[in-house]
């Protein structure tokens, strides 16, 4: 099971920099790549629908903000990067209906962030980002202020349903972009790397000013809860709402894999010169009764998908191949080229990820190398373009760590520096870690601070940063810029459980788990107190996850040690309000199925009850859930002496 639990590890961290931190890590290939094998993986074991898994999910939890479920789920969409596959979905979703021809409805796939705005008697009400398909955070203060989303919905000989969710993309026009960057600059503040993320990062703010001024837009592409009220067909529907006042994506209708191509090239053709930012082509079934009898999966609608441009490419020659280390020991060969402007931005350096990738390659020094930013956003060497003649060596495995000289330790795939306890490289990234935006958030605590206090042995760790004084900070940023990064030290001593559990930076322990801990356990205490079988009942967590943070809450360890000396220094933990639901005290476990809602929705609605959830039948379980078709957990459940319920009793406590 080691390879799943690893799966799951690394698509939470990956969905968290995407979805909630608008910045990807990696390639939307990559990660559909570690999708499939997930899904692969859970159908072989046999833990398909086990809560824990995030096949099921799209995104990530949301964050700290206030959170609302949709009235439908918002599922994301299955990508295809060829019209192959293309073809093969057309091929799936003929064989899939029983009457009719198809007729498809093709549009633009804005690259922005998808919102959900929800209705009541034609008022909105709720504005909510996708967060993990099932609720999103409440950002309705910010699109109210957004110009051109109607408040109010009428349009002559138009039936507004009693509730209506229209679904869209927040986006930032191109202009705008440049706009915002130009006063960036002139300020010395870091400019946005694309629209895309201007545009969630904006969207995010505290106050809705900012989205005003900043000319974000919407373009609305269909409906949720009621929306086949509206017409019979995607595009009428789009029709309607364009009437209710609503900017809608442009689209045609095709009804094969000819017009289809041809749709795609002119689409390709005329990206550039568009206002916004597109990165595909949506091709959805145009008759909603058809969508209903195609249906949908955990993850995408079986009725839509969506075609990937290819990312831009350019040319450019390898300077130098440097090793940087990571907080937690990882070596990362990074490529230093010369400066090449790729899907308008300027690139420099590449990440190589590990030596692995760099033979497969064969990446060299001097080498001309095809550069791309892939997904318009992650730069990445695609091939050799030419070798220098004659070339450099291969790049060998490394022996000592190039920032501390210590040894290292190569797996076969990536390289660790083993000391660490006084490499600087580490100390570095884990002081950068403890007082980032997601942790503490000490403003004006820069990387070449950090490098700075390490380097004059002022910083030995991370306990030392709430022990700053303006005298010890005077030397390196001067009296002025000293006491103002020492009032924020000040300030933000008081911090949410969830940012203080992340700041330890124990491994695979992100913002997500952090935010399941504190939910579960509640303060401090109750985290160190936890046992692996506890933590391993939390949904989405697994055997690595549980180890990794009972070994460093082990009695008189170093982690131990850590959180006292910080609690020591004046951090207190914010404890938030919080309502005991009428399931607190419960453990359960779920087997069966229901007519309407996946096991995850019905986890989900359990734990807002204040239930735990569990993945197995024992002796701690409390109440086995069933819905039809359960397997063998209700003899062990029965054998225990376990309360029996129903999934619509216990969802009718609600």
């Amino acid at each position: 099971m080691s390879r799943l639990t690893e799966l799951r590890d690394v698509i939470r961290e990956h969905n968290v920099a995407y979805y909630r931190n608008d910045a990807p890590t990696i390639t939307d290939a990559a990660y559909d790549t570690l999708l499939s094998e997930l899904l692969a993986l859970e159908t072989t074991l046999g833990v398909t629908s086990d809560t824990a898994s995030l096949s099921g999910s799209v995104g990530t939890p949301v964050g700290l903000g206030k959170v609302h479920t949709h009235k439908s789920k918002m599922l994301s969409l299955a990508n295809a990067f060829d019209t192959e596959t293309i073809a093969k979905f057309m091929d799936g979703v003929s064989t899939k209906l029983t009457i009719g021809a198809t007729t498809y409805c093709m549009e633009p796939k804005i690259d922005g962030l998808a919102i959900n705005l929800h209705y009541v008697r034609g008022e909105l009400l709720l504005a909510t980002t996708r967060g993990d398909g099932t609720a999103g955070e409440d950002v309705t203060a910010n699109v109210k202020s957004i110009f051109g989303i109607p408040h109010n919905l009428s349009a002559e000989g138009v039936v507004i349903p009693d509730e209506l969710e229209v679904r869209g993309e927040i986006y930032l026009p191109k202009r705008e972009l440049v706009a915002i960057n130009l006063l960036r600059s002139a300020s010395g503040e870091k400019l946005f790397v694309n629209a895309r993320n201007a545009a969630a990062g904006t969207l995010r703010q505290s106050d809705p000013t900012l989205c005003k001024t900043r000319g974000l837009s919407l373009y609305v592409y269909g409906a949720g809860i009621n929306g086949n009220l509206l017409a019979g067909t995607h595009s009428d529907v789009l029709s309607v709402l364009e009437q209710l006042g609503f900017s809608t994506t442009p689209g045609w209708l095709v009804s094969n894999i000819h017009e289809v191509g041809t749709q795609l090239a002119s689409w390709a053709d005329k990206r550039s010169i568009l206002a916004y930012d597109i990165d595909g082509v949506v091709l959805k079934v145009n008759d909603l009764s058809q969508q209903v009898q195609i249906g949908a999966g955990r993850r995408y609608p079986h009725w839509a998908i969506a075609y990937k441009f290819p990312a831009e490419e350019g040319v450019s020659v390898v300077t130098a191949i440097v090793w940087q280390v990571g907080r937690m020991g990882v070596l990362t060969p990074v490529a230093h080229i010369n400066p090449l402007v790729v899907g308008g931005a300027t690139v420099s350096r590449v990440t190589l990820h590990n030596l692995s990738e760099i033979h497969n390659k064969d990446i060299r020094i001097n080498d001309k190398v095809v550069v791309r930013r892939a997904g318009d956003v992650i730069p990445e060497i695609v091939r050799v373009h030419t070798g220098a003649t004659p070339r450099e060596p291969v790049v060998k495995v490394l022996t000592n760590c190039p920032v501390c000289g210590g040894g290292v330790e190569f797996n076969g795939v990536a390289t660790y520096c083993k000391d660490s306890t006084s490499c600087p490289g580490q100390l570095k990234g884990r002081i950068s870690h403890f007082v980032s935006k997601k942790c503490f958030d000490i403003d004006g605590f820069g990387d070449k601070l950090v490098d700075s206090l390490v380097a004059g042995n002022v910083l030995k760790d991370t306990v030392g940063v709430h022990r700053l004084t303006v005298k010890a900070l005077e030397p390196f940023v001067g009296t002025k810029r000293a006491v103002k990064i020492h009032r924020c030290l000040l300030a933000s001593k008081e911090i949410s459980l969830p940012r203080f559990l992340y700041s330890l930076g124990i491994p695979h322990i992100g913002r997500s788990v952090s935010e399941a801990l504190a939910d579960k356990y509640g303060t401090v205490a109750g985290v160190i107190c936890a046992s692996k079988e506890s933590v391993l009942a939390i949904p989405g967590t697994g055997d690595t996850i549980a180890t990794n943070l009972v070994t460093y809450l082990q009695p008189s360890g170093d982690g131990i040690n850590t959180i006292s000396e910080l609690l020591g220094n004046g951090i207190t933990i914010k404890i938030p309000e919080t309502t005991v639901g009428i399931l607190s005290g419960e453990v359960m476990v779920i087997t069966g199925t229901h007519p309407e809602l996946s096991r995850t929705e019905i986890a989900a609605r359990l734990v807002a009850l204040g239930g735990v959830m569990a993945n197995s039948v024992s002796r701690r379980v409390t109440t086995l859930v069933v819905g039809a078709n359960p397997g063998g957990k209700v003899a062990k459940a029965k054998k225990l002496g376990i309360t029996i319920t129903t999934i619509d009793d216990m969802l009718a406590k609600q």
